[in-house]
């Protein structure tokens, strides 16, 4: 489902072999099918959204929030 937030993502779409894993992206009005290995930038505040077609790997979705705090 089509979702935006007020921070940066990026999604790294992963497999042990290449072109394994195949999702369908969204942002705003355009479609991407995107195969193993890749990552995707999107924006803030852009509908977006993603779904897996086939295969099997990792789907990871980073963050960037402000203020960004570090622990030691």
């Amino acid at each position: 489902e089509l979702h935006r937030h007020n921070y940066d993502e990026v999604n790294l779409i992963l497999s042990e072999k290449k072109g394994v894993l195949v999702y369908r992206i969204q942002i705003e009005d355009e479609v991407y099918i995107v195969k193993s290995p890749a990552s995707v930038y999107i924006p803030k505040r852009l509908r977006h959204s993603a779904n897996v077609i086939s295969g099997e790997g990792i789907f990871v979705a980073d963050i960037f929030v402000s203020p960004y705090v570090a622990f030691k």
